[in-house]
């Protein structure tokens, strides 16, 4: 006969044998369970009863290894598709922005199901993952062009999440995405607007830009982009109460962001980081714009009073970007014989001829840019500089070259 098992409860997981009154051996452990009706995480318990210990101890061990393994029950190992779309419902959907949620939606619906889907929870295994990521790299995905490295980390962040929570349910003993290395970014990932290479204007093609579009409904929308740095969403999002315009040098405060809805429609969301939660000193340009704007506005008939629209449509509600890009910005940009750019890429323009061409401290331009980093900023815009050490040094000798001319004239 067994000895006695006496002592505190054991954590879920770990089990316990016992002897009953009448001689027999019990056996019992907890495990975690995932309801997928609430999407809340339960407390399940085994137990069973056998003649001696040795049997019951069996027992316990045989349903650790299983719990190890995996899951214990088999309607707890879904396929990897139906398990994503519960974790985007219950998880993913009530806690973020709705801009969020249709992207992992969107990396699911169109990355992650159609290659691992029918992938059993515990069965997905790292280099299932791996082998994806390296067909959407080289025109395999699904008969589609190759992702961007920045776009492939993005579907490598959404699955990520996504086994992680697994893993806390207890539907899978470990995270096959963490033994899997996220795809590099490539050096000419772009930081919004997919992996192009950085396109921008010049300062003399922004002015070309601001001249042939003076007195064009979107004049003062190109000046104040290109000005200031902004994103295109704080930008359309910015109210006559974010602007000091009284100020010399007049501010502006980014408060929130226009986002657009999958299927129609709008949303005002806050600023993406801390960073970008930003106050700026305007450029005198962008300040003049500003001021002429109100008067535009108040021109058509549009409210300028606090809490309303800097850049609404015609009729006073948020402008729709595609329709600023494809309508007006453009056609004006063919008009006057320039490259077509996006919205996005006017603020490339302000970045490229801030560090470029005005030599500004490049930290500064990422305050004005709401960068998290200087990293991220140099990322983007660090070829911009590549002549700036043969700028300095050519500064230098004129510096140098200038006192020595001057001692040789003295002497």
């Amino acid at each position: 006969m067994g000895k006695s098992r006496k002592g505190k409860k054991a954590p879920n997981g770990s089990g316990s044998v016992w002897q009953r009154p009448d001689g027999r051996w019990g056996a019992a452990l907890s495990y975690p369970y995932y309801d997928p009706d609430t999407g809340r995480t339960r407390t399940k318990r085994a137990s069973t009863t056998k003649k001696g210990w040795e049997a019951a101890h069996r027992w316990l061990m045989q349903k650790q290894n299983d719990l190890l393994g995996g899951v214990p029950d088999a309607p707890q190992n879904p396929p990897l598709g139906e398990y994503l779309n519960e974790w985007l419902r219950n998880v993913v959907e009530p806690s973020v922005a709705p801009k969020t949620h249709e992207k992992r939606e969107y990396h699911v619906r169109v990355h992650i199901s159609p290659a691992l889907g029918h992938v059993r929870l515990k069965d997905l295994q790292a280099r299932q993952i791996h082998t994806l990521y390296v067909r959407m790299a080289r025109m395999e995905s699904q008969g589609r062009a190759p992702l961007a490295a920045s776009t492939r980390r993005d579907i490598h962040t959404t699955l990520k999440m996504a086994l992680k929570q697994a893993v806390r349910w207890g539907l899978m003993p470990q995270n096959p995405a963490d033994l899997v290395d996220p795809p590099k970014p490539t050096e000419v990932d772009g930081e919004e607007e997919g992996g192009e290479e950085i396109r921008a204007l010049t300062d003399e093609q922004a002015r070309v830009l601001f001249e042939t579009t003076a007195g064009k409904r979107w004049h003062h929308y190109y000046v104040a982009a290109v000005r200031t740095g902004l994103r295109p969403g704080e930008l359309l999002g910015l109210r006559w109460g974010d602007l000091d315009l009284g100020v010399d040098p007049a501010s502006l405060r980014v408060r929130r962001t226009l986002a657009i809805k999958q299927g129609g429609g709008f949303y005002f969301k806050p600023p993406k980081s801390k960073a970008s939660r930003r106050t700026l000193a305007l450029h005198w340009e962008a300040s003049d714009a500003l001021k002429a704007q109100r008067v535009r506005l108040a021109g058509e008939g549009l409210p300028f009073g606090k809490g309303d629209l800097v850049f609404p449509s015609t009729t006073g509600s948020p402008m729709n970007r595609n329709n600023l890009r494809f309508r007006h910005l453009q056609p004006d940009l063919e008009a006057a014989g320039l490259p077509r750019l996006t919205l996005h890429e006017l603020r490339h323009t302000f970045a490229s001829i801030m560090l470029h061409e005005w030599r500004v401290y490049p930290d500064t331009v990422r305050e004005m840019l709401g960068h998290e980093s200087i990293t991220m900023t140099m990322g983007l815009y660090g070829h911009l500089m590549e002549t700036a050490q043969a700028d300095a040094i050519r500064a230098l000798r004129r510096i140098h070259g200038g006192e020595l001319e001057a001692e040789e004239m003295a002497g």
